[in-house]
C-alpha cells in the first residue's frame, strides 16, 4: 500500500490518483495538533486518543511500502 500524504488545495490537478493503489492523506480542516500526552504510548497503544478520525495514522504507517509527501514550499516562514 502506497500513502500520499499532502496539504495541496487542489491536487487532482496536478497529479492522476488511482485510489485503489494509494491511500490519500489530507487535511480537510479536522486534524488535531499532537497533545504530546502519550495515550498513542501508553493507554491504546499506536492509536492516537484524539478522535479526529487520523487516529489510525499508526496503523496505516506500519502497512505502508512507500509514502509520498507533497507539501506547499513557503520561503521565509
Amino acid at each position: 500500500m502506497d500513502i500520499l500524504l499532502h496539504d495541496v488545495k487542489d491536487i487532482a490537478q496536478f497529479v492522476k490518483i488511482n485510489r485503489d493503489e494509494i491511500t490519500v492523506i489530507s487535511d480537510n480542516g479536522s486534524i488535531k495538533p499532537c497533545l504530546c500526552c502519550y495515550g498513542c504510548w501508553i493507554k491504546t497503544p499506536g492509536k492516537c486518543v484524539i478522535n479526529d478520525g487520523y487516529n489510525n495514522m499508526g496503523t496505516l504507517l506500519s502497512k505502508c511500502s512507500r509514502m509520498i509527501i507533497v507539501s506547499q514550499c513557503f520561503y521565509g516562514n
